[in-house]
């Protein structure tokens, strides 16, 4: 008599808008080249024009980050050691982000700003 053994993976929803499973690492999820969608402040859309909307966010496989507007940005990036933010360096600042959901087709970082709550959702850029 021969027996297979059958293995589920099963994957914890981490962020509150996140996949309820993949097999994509959150890595892999977040390296690329994204856009700015749309930013929200205390759930209200913000309208900006220029640099913002127009600009690319690329989060590189070797931790390199790269905005680019007019100056064109260069810094580092990491997950923070529970992978619920990422942090962003620039300049020698560091910026923490929330990440807030993190799918292979969006992301969506929170930052507490002025007394309440920016919402950035990113798209793949094209």
């Amino acid at each position: 008599m021969f027996c297979m053994g059958t293995t589920i993976l099963l994957g914890c929803n981490k962020y509150e808008n996140g996949p309820s499973f993949t097999l994509l690492t959150k890595k892999t999820r977040l390296v690329r080249e994204w856009s700015i969608e749309e930013i929200l402040f205390n759930n209200e859309i913000i309208i900006f024009n220029g640099n913002v909307m127009n600009s690319t966010y690329s989060f590189e496989n070797d931790g390199d980050y790269i905005v680019s507007d007019p100056l064109c940005q260069k810094g580092t990036w990491e997950f923070d050691s529970d992978k619920e933010n990422v942090l962003i360096m620039i300049d020698g600042n560091v910026e923490t982000y929330i990440i807030s959901g993190l799918k292979d087709k969006s992301l969506w970082l929170k930052k507490e700003s002025l007394g309440g709550t920016l919402l950035f959702k990113y798209v793949p850029s094209n």
